[in-house]
């Protein structure tokens, strides 16, 4: 399939409400300085092209968003395996079992299992992860006492 992203100013993050852990994740996206579109899993769109980038971009990993805790756990996942439809059903209509929140902006997709591993979605630079300054800059940056970059 084609690779699809969404806005690369924007970070899309699904998560349960009520869940402290997965709005605290939405805070810190909050935080990023990138506009934030929050969706509760239980209000995501059952677009087949959402869910295609979500597995996608988690790879192998996208199984391990379950809660193995969970008492449908057993029941539904445990030691099958399915095709890409069966894990869009499961994810659909067993929202609950979705253990952290998954976050998406401009090509990448992760799953978020703490709160402020939303900030490697932060654009950093013309490309995501690159610094803003020349490399030659870099080397002459250091940090005071307070986290603030001092210029040398």
């Amino acid at each position: 399939m084609k690779q699809m992203h969404t806005d690369p100013h924007q970070i899309m993050i699904f998560y349960n409400e009520g869940n402290t852990t997965h709005e605290k994740t939405v805070a810190h996206a909050k935080g990023t300085g990138k506009d934030v579109l929050a969706i509760p899993f239980d209000q995501a769109p059952s677009a087949y092209n959402i869910w295609t980038q979500i597995f996608e971009g988690l790879g192998e990993g996208g199984r391990d968003i379950f809660d193995p805790n969970d008492e449908n756990y057993d029941k539904l996942i445990a030691g099958r395996t399915f095709e890409f439809e069966d894990w869009r059903n499961i994810v659909l209509h067993n929202t609950e079992m979705i253990r952290c929140p998954i976050a998406m902006s401009g090509t990448k997709v992760i799953a978020i299992e703490r709160p402020g591993e939303v900030y490697r979605l932060q654009e950093l630079g013309p490309e995501m992860g690159e610094s803003p300054l020349p490399e030659a800059d870099q080397a002459h940056n250091d940090v005071d006492e307070l986290g603030m970059m001092l210029n040398r």
